[in-house]
């Protein structure tokens, strides 16, 4: 388990992959929601800053020409390598391309445990 700081940096990099990797599969980046609001932007730098500011928040994405949303779940402050605790299922190849991040992170909190 990452602590301080590093858990911080951690969940950041995850939350930010990951809104890359959709915007990559041709989403478009929309909201994000959180207990103090919502912010509606398509810069990425953003969107991590907003959802990094509360434990939990929502990330919204849409496709042009297409009237659904996708989204992922973000609940800060567990282990680091953990912070997507849900995601709609039209996100699955947007968040099993980062498993390899996520493996790396995982790994590396196990080292620190031990």
């Amino acid at each position: 388990m990452f602590t301080g700081q590093r858990r911080y940096e951690v969940e950041r990099d995850i939350i930010r992959a990951t809104i890359i990797e959709a915007i990559g599969q041709g989403w478009t980046l929309h909201s994000v929601s959180h207990g103090g609001g919502t912010l509606t932007t398509q810069n990425s730098r953003l969107a991590v800053d907003a959802a990094c500011e509360c434990d939990e928040a929502h990330v919204f994405f849409t496709r042009p020409g297409d009237e659904k949303r996708a989204w992922f779940f973000v609940v800060l402050g567990n282990s680091g390598w953990d912070v997507i605790a849900d995601y709609t299922l039209s996100l699955d190849s947007v968040i099993t391309a980062n498993d390899d991040l996520v493996a790396r992170y995982e790994a590396e909190a196990e080292e620190v445990a031990s």
